[in-house]
């Protein structure tokens, strides 16, 4: 999975907060997001476990487009 160069997602994606015990996924990883659940700033948590994680939504039309290769 490729990491994000940025703490907010654009388009149709949706991104991991980077915390290997955290399954939060979502818009954005707030900076409250890291404070209130992992005890850490933003920066902390960049330094300790990288950027966070993208996660890409596709359509229905691009799975099936897919299925068909």
């Amino acid at each position: 999975m490729k990491r994000n160069d940025s703490w907010s997602a654009v388009a149709k994606e949706f991104l991991k907060c980077p915390h290997p015990n955290c399954q939060h996924i979502g818009k954005v990883i707030t900076k409250v997001h890291c404070r209130i659940h992992h005890n850490m700033e933003r920066e902390e948590l960049k330094k300790k476990y990288g950027m966070p994680i993208r996660l890409i939504t596709r359509s229905e039309e691009q799975v099936k487009a897919e299925a068909k290769r």
